[in-house]
C-alpha cells in the first residue's frame, strides 16, 4: 500500500524510528481509531487510555534510553519502561490526566504567546482539572481524541484539509455525546439516592408508644358501676425502694397490684 504523505509525519516517523511504510500505514490507522473512541467514549474508557499512554510514553522513554545499544538491551529497556509509566499513570490517573491537559495548555499558550503564556495556562488548566476532574475528563478526552483521528486521517487522506475536518468534527460530537451521556448518569444517581433516602426515613420513623390499657372495676354500691377506669396511680409509699432496670430513675411501691411502678419510663418494673 502506497502511502503518499507529502510533509506530513509519516517520513519523519519512517526515518527517526527506522519503520517501513506498511508499519506506518498501521500506525495512522490505530491512532484514528483510537481518536474516534476517545472522542466518543474517553469517559468511560479514560483509566484504560491513560494506562496506555502511561505504557507508550514510558516505552519511547526506554528506547530513547537504550538507543545504541543491542536490538536485546533496547527491547528490555523499552518494555521496562513500558511496564513502569503503564502503573504510574494508572494509579496516579487523576494526576496524570491534569498534566496532560496541562501539557496541552502549555503547547497551545505558548504557539500563542510564548513559553510565559504557556506556562500560565498550563497551571490554570492544573489547578482546574484537579478540581472540576468529571468535566474536564470529557472536554480532554474530547480534545485528545479528536487530534488523534484529525491527525490519523490527514496522513492516511494525504490532505490536511480533510484531516482537520474529521478531527473538528470529532471534537464536537464527542463533546456532545459525552455531556448527554454524564447528564443522563447524574440524573440516575440523583433518583437513586432520593430512593434510598426515602428508604431510610421509612426505617428510622419512631413507632408510637404503647398506650397502658386500662382496667374495669365492680363496685358494690347501688348506683351503675364505671365502664373502665385508668390504672391506679402510683403511690410513693414503697416498701424497700428500689429503682428502674431500664432508666435508673426509682421505683414507686403501688400497693393495689403489689407492683413497683416507674414514673420515667411509664411501665411496671
Amino acid at each position: 500500500m502506497a502511502l503518499d504523505t507529502g510533509s506530513f509525519v509519516g517520513p519523519l516517523i519512517e526515518e527517526v524510528l527506522n519503520l517501513p511504510q506498511e508499519l506506518v500505514v498501521l500506525l495512522f490507522v490505530a491512532m484514528l481509531i483510537l481518536g474516534l473512541a476517545t472522542a466518543f467514549y474517553g469517559r468511560k474508557l479514560w483509566r484504560q487510555m491513560m494506562s496506555f499512554l502511561g505504557a507508550l510514553v514510558g516505552g519511547l522513554i526506554g528506547y530513547a534510553l537504550a538507543a545504541g545499544s543491542s536490538t536485546v538491551m533496547v527491547i528490555l529497556v523499552s518494555l521496562i519502561g513500558s511496564t513502569i509509566g503503564s502503573a504510574l499513570f494508572h494509579y496516579v490517573v487523576e494526576f496524570a490526566l491534569a498534566l496532560l491537559a496541562a501539557l496541552i495548555a502549555f503547547v497551545l499558550g505558548a504557539l500563542v504567546g510564548g513559553p510565559i503564556l504557556g506556562l500560565i495556562l498550563a497551571g490554570i488548566a492544573f489547578v482546574l482539572v484537579l478540581i472540576y476532574l468529571e468535566q474536564a475528563i470529557i472536554f480532554i478526552t474530547a480534545a485528545v481524541g479528536g487530534i488523534l483521528a484529525g491527525i490519523g486521517a490527514a496522513v492516511l487522506l494525504s490532505s490536511a484539509g480533510s484531516g482537520l475536518l474529521i478531527g473538528v468534527v470529532a471534537i464536537i460530537l464527542g463533546l456532545v455525546m459525552q455531556l448527554m451521556d454524564y447528564r443522563s448518569e447524574q440524573r440516575r444517581k440523583r433518583a437513586a439516592l432520593a430512593a434510598a433516602a426515602v428508604a431510610q426515613a421509612a426505617v428510622t420513623t419512631p413507632r408510637p408508644a404503647p398506650v397502658a390499657p386500662t382496667t374495669t372495676y365492680a363496685t358494690a354500691s347501688s348506683g351503675p358501676a364505671p365502664a373502665a377506669l385508668p390504672l391506679a396511680q402510683p403511690t410513693s409509699s414503697a416498701p424497700p425502694a428500689r429503682s428502674c432496670p431500664t432508666c435508673g430513675q426509682p421505683l414507686a411501691f403501688v400497693p393495689e397490684y403489689q407492683r413497683y411502678w416507674c414514673r420515667t419510663c411509664q411501665k411496671y418494673a
